[in-house]
């Protein structure tokens, strides 16, 4: 069994805002409603309180009405419910207390130092939750029983300890008087577990329960349960999972040197076992890839409850744990390996792609500005790097907004990303994902901060503009509504395009080499095709091959589409000839280029040249490429909508993206809506077809 507790606000009221309020009322909706919609959940909502005798139970009031209720009078009902909670303790246990002076005009303490209440859990592995079950024939009901009397018995444990430190004279509390909320999550659960919330008064002897050494007297009341109650797995409040750890280190090491020469020998190879886990682990491949590449080497690699990692080798018999390492880096690894696991099987169908794709998208961001920061700095004295790198950080913020995330850092370098995407209701939403599920350790927090020598005013600085973004409860809720009216390509969108520029590059197999102000792309032939020399911050001069123009235009619009999302709202990048008398040829392909892109931020790149609008050659070329694109748009659309047209959306894979193009011509756009109305009404008439089918089935039986 784990204990997890900690001291949270004195506060309840979440109509009130500012840091830390509403803890109590915004605990109780987090347990009760459903992650993703927010509404009333009866898996979720097992709730019970015993904090004011006088009051009804509401835990019983949801399960009969929480159903029918929408999120806002959801909301109200358990907030005005939480403050009449919240009033029986201030008049039964702080009023009487020193404590009182602590309150504010609002009745509440936002500062834990001075007052809090305890929020915690017990969670089980599923080797103590089956024991439960078989010792309680199977009745759920009576699990729960049981679980709600280990919880009160360690609260009960941890006063008496506390009573027992500080020598408050008294009788013992017993576990019937402890007064608590609980909820308990048992039901699809990888760890069956109970949440609770109480007050931080002893009720025997309406004493404030604060201990000296907090994680001491946890610990020990931790202890006393697993003696109290021989079902739970023991050692784990004492740190048993170490001394095995480390007791199956020296068994491991016994059978080296049965195979091995000498006591070196024995630890190269162990050295070479944690090696081989840790470069596999820190690879950028996904999860279902890394655990296979490592079971091609013998290693078999499973994900236990509460972040515990077991590693058993092919015809060894002993199973290794986290502790049976030395490496940090590795067991740093392996822990953040078993948070992956765990994620991707709790969001088996959505998640796993996603964190991938947002993960390939991160790191393009990241390099990108790096590449512009290292260049910028060649170039500056070293006083100005610092801001140089402060500045980067702004750029790199702003580069990910532009494409689908929202950084959020906070001043202990707690690092997560938001993934904005568009709603049917044209709102944004953004969805949480911590740092902590990516596998590349340059996108921590920590390595953040060093990278772009973030301190602690600048982490203010950027939570203070992430304020106007996103609501005070981005960091208690999966998903929020962003205020953001800038366009942005969503993550999809943005993977799409990073692995087409990719494909690109790779069937020129494009060689990128950069020498002082110069970045210069060569073919696999060694020829050059494109040429950008950095005149200053505002101007470059491109060279472009004119033996293959075609080709160096796309070459050229992936890069330059890769610059403009480093760009602030009212900048854009122009590109013109250098003199009048310039070949255009080039510059035609990549206005062509741009304008069947489908990214975003194509429109902050324009092409600009003596006689373009009166251009017929121009014109011709993007008729030619517009003939080809409705073929193809025509195809994807055959493709993809014969299996569920009745779902079927149309996006850029369909010429949407072109109905909003300022680069065609009225007539232009024309001959893309034509085709795309074909296309709705045929969806349809294919859906009257499949509806007719079924009743005529339904009528059949």
């Amino acid at each position: 069994m784990i204990v997890k507790m900690k001291k949270v606000a004195f506060s309840c009221d979440n109509k009130r805002r500012g840091k830390n309020t509403g803890s109590l009322s915004n605990h109780i909706l987090y347990l009760i409603t459903d992650k993703k919609t927010k509404r009333y959940s009866l898996k979720r909502s097992d709730l019970s309180f015993s904090i004011d005798p006088s009051q009804p139970n509401l835990g019983l009031l949801l399960s009969h009405k929480g159903t029918t209720l929408n999120r806002a009078d959801l909301s109200t009902l358990v907030n005005d419910y939480c403050l009449s909670q919240h009033r029986y303790i201030i008049q039964n246990y702080v009023k009487r207390s020193r404590k009182a002076n602590q309150l504010d005009e609002y009745q509440e303490c936002l500062d834990t130092k001075n007052l809090f209440n305890y929020q915690g859990s017990l969670s089980f592995i599923q080797d103590e939750y089956q024991r439960l079950l078989q010792a309680s024939n199977n009745n759920v009901e009576r699990v729960k029983q049981a679980i709600e009397t280990m919880t009160r018995h360690f609260l009960a444990n941890y006063y008496n300890q506390i009573k027992k430190e500080q020598k408050i004279k008294g009788s013992k509390t017993r576990p019937e008087e402890i007064e608590l909320v609980t909820n308990f999550h048992i039901e699809d659960e990888t760890n069956p577990h109970i949440h609770f919330y109480s007050h931080a008064y002893d009720p025997v002897t309406k004493r404030y329960m604060n201990p000296r050494f907090f994680y001491e007297t946890k610990r020990i009341a931790h202890k006393q349960i697993e003696k109290q109650f021989p079902l739970l797995e023991q050692g784990i409040a004492s740190g048993e999972a170490q001394q095995t750890g480390a007791n199956h280190r020296k068994k491991y090491l016994s059978h080296l040197l049965k195979r091995s020469e000498n006591w070196r020998q024995v630890r190269a190879d162990f050295r070479a076992l944690e090696q081989r886990i840790y470069a596999t682990l820190e690879s950028n491949e996904p999860l279902a890839a890394k655990i296979n590449t490592l079971q091609q080497m013998g290693i078999l690699l499973s994900a236990l409850s509460n972040d515990h990692v077991e590693i058993k080798q092919e015809g060894l018999g002993l199973a290794l744990n986290i502790d049976t390492f030395v490496n940090r880096a590795l067991k740093r690894s392996l822990r953040q390996f078993a948070k992956q696991w765990h994620f991707e099987k709790q969001h088996q169908r959505h998640c796993t792609p996603t964190i991938q794709k947002m993960e390939t998208v991160l790191l393009n961001n990241l390099k990108a500005v790096k590449s512009a920061l290292e260049r910028e700095l060649r170039q500056l004295p070293p006083s100005k790097h610092n801001q140089a790198q402060k500045d980067a950080f702004c750029v790199f913020y702003q580069r990910c907004l532009n494409t689908g995330i929202v950084i959020n850092l906070n001043k202990q370098k707690h690092l997560s990303f938001h993934k904005l995407a568009n709603t049917k209701l044209s709102t944004i939403r953004a969805t949480k994902y911590n740092a902590s599920l990516f596998s590349s350790k340059a996108l921590s927090g920590k390595a953040l901060a060093d990278t772009f020598s973030l301190e602690a005013a600048d982490i203010l600085a950027h939570q203070t503009e992430l304020m106007s973004l996103m609501p005070k409860h981005v960091n208690y809720r999966k998903q929020v509504t962003v205020n953001l009216s800038e366009p942005f390509n969503d993550i999809y969108q943005e993977h799409f395009s990073i692995e087409r520029h990719r494909r690109l590059f790779d069937h020129f197999g494009i060689e990128v080499r950069e020498e002082g102000d110069h970045t210069t792309l060569f073919n696999e032939k060694g020829c050059a095709l494109v040429d950008i020399e950095r005149i200053d911050e505002n101007h470059s001069i491109i060279s472009i091959s004119m033996l293959n123009p075609q080709a160096s235009a796309k070459l050229l619009n992936a890069m330059l589409l890769e610059e403009a999302k480093s760009l602030a709202s009212d900048e854009i990048l122009v590109i013109s000839p250098v003199n009048k008398r310039a070949n255009v040829g080039a510059l035609r392909h990549l206005h062509v280029e741009l304008i069947f892109s489908g990214d975003k931020y194509s429109e902050k790149v324009q092409v600009s040249y003596p006689g373009m609008e009166q251009d017929e050659t121009l014109q011709a070329m993007i008729d030619k490429r517009l003939e080809s694109e409705l073929k193809r748009f025509e195809k994807n659309f055959q493709k993809y909508s014969k299996k569920t047209p009745d779902k079927f959306r149309f996006t850029n894979a369909t010429g949407l993206h072109l109905l909003d193009s300022s680069r065609l011509s009225e007539a232009q756009k024309e001959r893309v809506a034509i085709q795309i109305e074909a296309q709705k009404t045929y969806l349809k008439q294919q859906c009257q077809t499949l509806n007719q089918t079924t009743e005529v089935k339904k009528t059949h039986i």
